[in-house]
């Protein structure tokens, strides 16, 4: 048990669309996040939902921009960030890591 609690095992298929809904993420339990940053409004923390499928782990968060801009590092591999040549030319692309 970690500091969500258990994680929950799930058998609806996932689907990987930087969306926060959908079968695969209904009922999950969401976790409130904190601002760290003084001056920072609670409701800005944003919240995030975990659960395992088969052996991985899905991490889900929705975290509130009031400005639209998000500006972000990715140390992930392979990653696409917006606007760059690895979109194809899609203009609604976003960074997926």
């Amino acid at each position: 048990m970690g500091i969500m609690g258990p994680l929950v095992q799930q058998t609806a298929p996932v689907t990987i669309d930087g969306k926060p809904g959908g079968a695969f993420w209904e009922g999950l339990p969401a976790h409130k996040l904190a601002p760290t940053e003084g001056g920072v409004p609670a409701g800005m923390g944003g919240d995030v939902r975990a659960a395992v499928a088969g052996k991985y782990l899905y991490l889900g968060a929705t975290l509130p921009e009031p400005s639209g801009r998000v500006v972000a590092r990715s140390i992930g591999i392979n990653p696409v960030w917006e606007g760059g040549e690895e979109t194809g030319g899609r203009p609604d692309a976003r960074r997926i890591t």
